[in-house]
C-alpha cells in the first residue's frame, strides 16, 4: 500500500493526463520495440532455424534443405521489414503497421498456437509478445487517430451490446453457440437447453436494464460485475475446457477489453 502522500500525487498526476493517451510510450519507441521483438525471431530464422523450431514445437520437425532455404529468405525479409519500421514516420504509418501486426501475428504465432503442436510454456513468449504489441498498436491507433470520447454511459451501452449478442445465442441457438466456441463434440440435452434458455432471458433483460441506469452511479458495481462474470464464464472456459480457436478469442478478448475499460474509468473517477 502506497503512503497517502504518494498516492495523492499519483492520482493528481493521473487526473492531469487523460487515460486515453500514451504518456510514457511514444510512437517511435513503440515502433522500435516492435522491430526489436521481431528481430529476435528473424535472426533465428537466418542463423539457427532448427533451434527455433525445437524451442517452439513439440514434436519439432527436422528441417530439410527446402525448409532452411525458406527460413533464410523469410529471416532476411523480416530483418528488412524491422529496419524499415524504425526509419519511417511512425504517426503516418501507424494504421498500416497496426494492420500488418494483426495479419502477421495471425498468420504465424497465433496460427501455430491454434492449429499446431506447440511447446509450452516456451511458445507463450512469441504469443505474449505479439499480443502486447498488437494491443499497444491498437491503443495508439485509437488514441492518436480515432480519438474517441469514452465515458461510462458509452461503455455501458457497448457492454450491453456485447453481452446481448451472446445472450441472444443462449436463448435462440444454444447449440450453435456451443459448437462455435468448444471443440469437443456434444449435443445439448433438454437440461442444457433449459438452463441456456433461462440464461438468455436473464442476460437480455440485464442488458436492457443497465443501459437505463445512471452509468456513473453504477460504475463501481459494473466494474466488479464484469471482472467476476468474465472470470466465471469465458476466462474459465479458456482455462478449463477444450475451446475452439480462434473463435473463442471473441468472447475472451471482448470481455478482457470491457474489464480493462471499466477499471480505467473507475480509477479515473476516484
Amino acid at each position: 500500500m502506497l503512503p497517502p502522500r504518494v498516492l495523492t500525487r499519483v492520482r493528481a498526476r493521473a487526473a492531469q493526463t487523460s487515460w486515453l493517451t500514451l504518456p510514457t510510450l511514444g510512437l517511435p519507441l513503440l515502433f522500435k520495440a516492435n522491430a526489436a521483438f521481431l528481430t529476435v525471431f528473424a535472426l533465428q530464422f537466418i542463423f539457427v532455424p532448427q533451434f527455433l523450431f525445437d524451442t517452439n514445437f513439440d514434436p519439432a520437425p527436422t528441417l530439410d534443405e527446402f525448409h532452411l532455404f525458406f527460413c533464410r529468405g523469410f529471416g532476411v525479409l523480416a530483418l528488412g521489414m524491422c529496419w524499415l519500421i524504425t526509419k519511417i514516420d511512425s504517426k503516418k504509418f501507424l494504421p498500416y503497421i497496426t494492420l500488418y501486426m494483426i495479419c502477421f501475428c495471425t498468420a504465424a504465432p497465433f496460427y501455430a498456437q491454434a492449429k499446431m503442436s506447440v511447446k509450452l510454456p516456451e511458445h507463450y513468449f512469441p504469443i505474449g509478445g505479439c499480443c502486447l504489441l498488437i494491443a499497444a498498436h491498437l491503443y495508439a491507433y485509437v488514441t492518436k487517430v480515432l480519438k474517441p470520447k469514452l465515458d461510462a454511459a458509452t461503455l455501458t451501452k457497448f457492454t450491453a451490446a456485447f453481452y446481448g449478442f451472446f445472450s441472444a445465442q443462449f436463448l435462440f441457438c444454444p447449440q450453435f453457440l456451443y459448437d462455435t466456441n468448444f471443440s469437443e463434440a456434444k449435443t445439448l440435452d433438454e437440461f442444457h437447453l433449459f438452463i441456456c434458455q433461462a440464461f438468455g432471458v436473464l442476460g437480455l433483460f440485464f442488458c436492457g436494464l443497465i443501459i437505463q441506469l445512471p452509468a456513473k452511479k453504477y460504475l463501481t458495481f459494473m466494474t466488479v460485475f464484469n471482472i467476476v462474470f468474465s472470470s466465471s464464464l469465458p476466462f474459465y472456459a479458456q482455462y478449463a475446457f477444450a475451446v475452439k480457436l480462434p473463435d473463442h478469442y471473441l468472447p475472451v478478448g471482448g470481455c478482457a477489453l470491457i474489464c480493462l475499460a471499466h477499471v480505467a474509468l473507475w480509477y479515473k473517477s476516484k
